[in-house]
């Protein structure tokens, strides 16, 4: 007679299946974390970049026009436009408006292209973007840039020294005449991350204002990055001590 194996099932039992799927939903659970970590790691990655390279090209771009005032123009010519609408501006103490700069040369580059002949060159910020304009042909540079502070280094003693004493604003130089001992410019922009927002758990609970050059600014919103950068420009093209004379 023959016989034949019993063949024996085996299978899961229901412990083995929960603890199974326990182990699953963690396993998921912690996958989730790290990627909602790592796309709040990257949104804010972009928004440190965004608004380093803004304020970085904002400066390089004013920096490179301003180093050019007054080149091939004479000592007895003014350096600089009035304080009127079409040039200089002074926003004061307020913190929604920007100043505007206004500088002349006559030749070499800007912001705004090459330049041949007298010519007068703007900077000012429209709709959150710095624009350089060239007679009058506006350029746009950067955006993401709310404002613009801009104070001017004045010499005390121009016939015994070559650098600024103090920076002021355009409207106190206007009242001292003292356009003529202008000899640095010192610029403030407040600079976003423009469209990069941040992860939503890093944002602050307030609006925190910002001082730029004694002007306190009050961001708009919570969701952006926004930073105060500066920089002083030494005006090499002037010669205030032969103008003195």
């Amino acid at each position: 007679m023959k016989t034949f194996p019993i063949n024996k099932h085996s299978g899961f039992t229901l412990i083995s299946l929960l603890i199974a799927s326990a182990l699953g939903i963690f396993i998921m659970a912690a996958a989730g974390q790290v990627y909602i970590n790592s796309q709040a790691a990257y949104s804010l990655r972009n928004s440190v970049s965004a608004v380093s390279e803004n304020g970085r090209y904002a400066l390089d771009d004013i920096r490179r026009t301003l180093v050019m005032t007054g080149r091939d123009i004479s000592a007895a010519q003014s350096a600089f436009a009035p304080i009127d609408s079409s040039g200089i501006s002074d926003a004061g103490n307020s913190s929604s408006a920007s100043d505007i700069i206004a500088v002349r040369y006559a030749a070499g580059s800007s912001c705004a292209g090459n330049v041949s002949g007298f010519s007068t060159i703007r900077i000012k910020v429209v709709d959150s973007v710095l624009i350089c304009q060239l007679n009058g042909t506006n350029v746009p540079l950067v955006s993401g840039v709310h404002l613009m502070r801009v104070l001017y280094g004045v010499m005390d003693t121009p016939l015994t020294n070559s650098s600024a004493n103090r920076y002021i604003t355009a409207q106190a130089v206007d009242d001292a005449g003292a356009w003529r001992d202008v000899v640095a410019m010192r610029v403030g922009l407040i600079v976003s991350s423009d469209n990069e927002t941040l992860p939503v758990h890093m944002r602050n609970a307030n609006v925190e204002t910002i001082d730029l050059l004694g002007m306190n600014f009050t961001p708009p919103d919570t969701e952006r990055l926004f930073r105060a950068v500066t920089t002083t420009v030494v005006l090499r093209n002037l010669n205030p001590i032969v103008s003195k004379q």
